[in-house]
């Protein structure tokens, strides 16, 4: 019999949807016609499938007691129709939703679907899916709508089990053709030999075993699919061993016991251990060392990413939410842990729909639920003290960044743990000094995180072995097309091969060619005696189990990791506080030239410092540098910042003629709440919170704004500074310098006007306190007093012009030999560029751009002519850019008064 459907998209489709899915929706037509409707609905479509008898939906429905004749009533039909659909019947936009996703559904999983093809049972899931009519009726009959959704689910998802236990439901029943497979049919051969078996024992009449609505069901539970056991995933042994904290888990353990506002929320910055303590709490569970009353606890971690995964409707989100709520509540014993609580916030909400903190809360004012939450210190205040509902029902519980002390136990009891998967083992002094160089040179970061990954890093770094070492050879050394080799055997090949060509290339006179394959001849070597000692080595360890054989992970390990991290150079990282500290004028005088009371004055007051003979909440040391233009102000915070912290890069630099304005003061600490920039933070304090140890700068403090001294006067003497958003900045660790001009004029005239008879000391003496004296008129003595040291830097002389001179020429050459050109400079180019450089007024700026113009500018103009010369006679070779040639020195001198560069070999 010819069906006739009226729906034009299934019509369209119909050759990819099932006789029996056919006949439904022809029902369904039917049904609505008969109640004088003309608009199908997802209830109309339930009716057909429970009509269609040869669909394994109506099967399924008539286990569950839904019948076409309970479904009639449902809709207001009194009799079965018999009458044809009209062409005026048009389907809802929800029953035509449900039809168009199950075609699209299984034209986008047709690869591993049953049938290929729609059939009853895909339109009869879409139905349950979502928030439909059909399951309202559903659950108006008094059927548990999960039990149907989740039976539905794992029949069209193939599982074998449950395929089973329909066929032997269905019994006697004809089966549908969607369950008339090569599978099936050898399933339901068993059935049945298993029913003729029991009748013939007695054990059985044969009857199919009822199916009981209702029934409990763990596939079904909501906690079991969105949330994970905690304490059985620690009694698995998932977890790494927790190492103190136990005052925040006594804490936690606290308010989870109240009687209100039993959700605690853990507050704390990214990497400090949140997670960490909750996972500690449930291992202490798993291994009942806690108390009885605590033993029972549940603790399951809800994966919100996965609840919100799939929900594409509005009521999806709500429903589940829903379930997961009422199976939470239902356990008194059950407590969810939600990390990044802070996504609840707008969470799976759609328009019209609420989020996920909107359906927690009644459940949290009750107190029938008890939840634990964390975040950092930033997405509380941005989404949970807005919303003062939602922060009320829970308790913060803040978690503080671990010191050192703290932090090198961490690492003592979770390194086993490393040592077992990398296969080394931890030298002593490797732990302390990954705790150390990471809290300096990484700033960015939190400990424990990023002192555990330091020594996840070191550890692989060992593990690999001469992996580096392997690179870089062969990148650099080994010749342009060699076949790389996984045993020693090919690379001695190589060598051997390298060898030969060597011989025959000096038999024919081409003495560079044949040295460059000396050169590759013995790289190959050295990778072959690499290949071979790896080997060695791990033959040894496999065969004596010797624990001797096991690789180490040191200290230098760790400084190398912490270097590529940080970029600061290994050597400094090796060198301790107290040498860096002992050498340290000798260290600012190789860049700092003429200062010799400056350079000892700080050097004191920072070793001061250091050695804890001050404040231990202020900073290391706060000075006043005065002096005119050029003199090396901020030459010496630079070097500073690189010997106290390894580099430049510790240097905070804040020009304070952008802070001329009263307003300008919430640059530093950041704007208001509900102005622009608020959420970007200040710009000192947020540098300050990404670096703690650095030198900060405060470049000509006397242009700023008066109420900027304000702000000053708390770091200066408390050592912190808070800003809008109520973060504290913590200066105790940094080197507070403010550079000035003032009183600059008396320093450069005073030295001219005569002192014949005085020496020079006393002339810098009577300069001092000049400059004092304007110091005392230009600032308020409360600001003047918590400054440690004020210090006047002297002009420069001749001989200091040159002294400097000689600095940036070997920087020069070091710069230049880097690109690939050796530079000489003869001794009257440093004479020659301090006669013309020096101007006492302008200090040493007016030789650096000399030597801008008539040394940089001439190297950059003699490379260039040589490259193109090269690039010219076919010498030069060019790989994206050009390429240095070989060898080129440049020997600069002077004749005739002039600077002159001249080409070498």
């Amino acid at each position: 019999m010819r069906i006739t459907i009226i729906n034009e998209y299934v019509r369209e489709r119909r050759a990819h949807f099932t006789n029996a899915a056919l006949h439904a929706l022809s029902a369904a037509e039917k049904c609505c016609r008969l109640g004088e409707g003309e608009v199908v609905s997802t209830g109309h479509i339930l009716y057909g499938l429970a009509a269609a008898k040869d669909g394994a939906a109506g099967a399924l429905l008539s286990r569950y007691g839904v019948t076409p004749e309970l479904l009639l009533d449902k809709l207001g039909t009194e009799e079965a129709p018999d009458t044809l659909p009209s062409s005026s019947i048009k389907y809802s936009y929800a029953a035509a939703r449900v039809l168009r996703d199950c075609y699209e559904g299984v034209m986008n999983r047709s690869a591993g679907d049953r049938s290929g093809t729609v059939g009853t049972l895909h339109i009869l899931y879409s139905l349950v899916y979502g928030d439909t009519e059909a399951l309202h009726i559903i659950g108006g009959l008094g059927i548990n709508e999960r039990e149907l959704f989740n039976t539905v689910a794992e029949l069209l998802n193939g599982n074998e089990i449950m395929h089973k236990r329909l066929l032997f439901q269905l019994g006697g029943l004809e089966l549908p053709e969607e369950l008339l497979t090569p599978e099936n049919e050898a399933l339901i051969k068993e059935i049945r030999e298993r029913q003729e078996a029991a009748r013939q024992e007695g054990q059985g009449d044969g009857q199919p075993e009822q199916f009981q609505p209702g029934a409990p069901r763990t596939p079904g539970s909501a906690l079991a699919v969105f949330g994970r056991d905690m304490v059985a995933q620690a009694a698995d042994g998932l977890f790494l061993p927790v190492i103190g904290r136990e005052k925040e888990m006594e804490r936690l353990i606290r308010i989870l016991f109240r009687k209100t506002k039993n959700n605690p929320c853990l507050v704390g910055e990214a990497g400090v251990g949140k997670t960490a303590i909750v996972e500690g709490l449930a291992a202490r569970i798993a291994a009942g060392t806690v108390p009885g009353y605590v033993r029972s606890l549940k603790i399951i971690r809800l994966d919100m990413t996965a609840v919100v995964a799939g929900t594409r409707y509005r009521g999806d989100f709500e429903e589940r939410m829903k379930q997961i709520i009422d199976e939470a509540t239902s356990d008194p014993n059950a407590v969810l842990f939600i990390d990044e609580i802070h996504s609840i916030v707008g969470g799976g909400s759609v328009e019209g729909g609420m989020d996920a903190s909107a359906l927690l809360k009644p459940a949290l004012s009750r107190g029938a639920m008890r939840v634990i939450g964390a975040t950092t210190q930033q997405e509380y205040r941005k989404y949970f003290e807005r919303d003062a509902a939602l922060s009320r029902r829970f308790q913060p519980l803040t978690v503080s960044e671990p010191d050192e002390a703290e932090t090198a136990e961490i690492l003592k009891g979770i390194a086993p743990a490393y040592e077992a998967f990398h296969g080394v083992k931890y030298e002593p002094e490797a732990l302390p000094a990954a705790v150390r160089l990471s809290k300096r040179y990484i700033s960015d970061r939190f400990l424990p995180d990023k002192a555990i990954d330091v020594i996840d890093e070191a550890a692989a770094k060992v593990r690999t072995g001469g992996i580096e070492r392997y690179f870089e050879r062969k990148d650099n050394i080994a010749p342009v097309g060699a076949p790389a080799a996984d045993n020693a055997e090919d690379y001695e090949a190589q060598a051997r091969d390298k060898y030969r060509e060597k011989i025959e290339l000096i038999k024919k006179g081409k003495f560079e060619l044949a040295g460059q394959a000396g050169l590759e001849e013995k790289a190959l070597r050295e990778l072959q005696k690499d290949v071979e000692r790896a080997a060695n080595g791990a033959a040894a360890e496999a065969e004596t189990g010797d624990p001797a054989a096991v690789k180490r992970v040191t200290a230098e390990d760790i400084e190398k990791v912490v270097s590529q991290w940080s970029g600061v150079p290994v050597e400094k990282l090796g060198r301790t506080d107290s040498q860096r500290l002992l050498e340290l004028e000798k260290a600012l005088h190789r860049r700092v030239v003429g200062q010799d009371e400056a350079v000892s004055t700080v050097s004191k007051a920072v070793r001061r410092g250091r050695a804890g003979m001050k404040d231990p909440k202020r900073p290391i040391g706060s000075f006043l540098f005065l002096g005119p233009t050029g003199v090396g102000k901020t030459e010496l915070a630079r070097a500073l910042a690189e010997e106290l912290f390894g580099s430049e890069q510790a240097l905070i630099r804040l020009d304070m003629s952008e802070y001329m304005e009263a307003h300008s003061v919430s640059k530093m600490v950041g704007s208001p709440p509900g102005y622009i920039g608020h959420d970007d933070g200040g710009q000192l304090t947020e540098r300050v919170r990404m670096q703690p140890y650095s030198v900060i700068l405060f470049d000509e403090i006397e242009k700023a704004h008066p109420d900027v001294y304000n702000i000053l006067l708390q770091v200066l003497e408390d050592g912190i500074l808070t800003d809008s958003k109520g973060r504290t900045a913590d200066f105790k660790n940094t080197v507070i310098i403010m550079t000035s001009n003032i009183g600059a004029r008396d320093i450069t005239d005073r030295r001219h006007l005569g002192f014949s008879d005085d020496t020079e000391d006393n002339k810098y003496e009577q300069i001092a306190d000049a400059v004092k004296a304007e110091l005392k008129k230009a600032f308020k003595p409360e600001f003047l007093n918590r400054v440690d040291e004020t210090v006047i830097f002297r002009p420069l002389t001749a001989e200091q012009i040159r002294d400097i001179a000689r600095l940036q020429l070997a920087l020069i050459e070091k710069r230049s030999l880097e690109a690939g050109i050796k530079t000489e400079f003869t001794p009257e180019v440093a004479e020659w560029l301090a006669a013309h450089g020096y101007d006492s007024r302008f200090g040493a700026r007016p030789l650096k751009r000399l030597i801008r113009k008539e040394i940089e500018d001439t190297l950059a103009e003699e490379m260039l002519r040589a490259l193109a010369e090269a690039k010219d006679a076919g010498a030069g070779k060019a790989t994206g850019s050009d390429a240095t040639p070989a060898a080129l020195t440049i020997r600069i001198g002077v004749e005739d008064g002039k600077i002159v560069a001249k080409r070498g070999q």
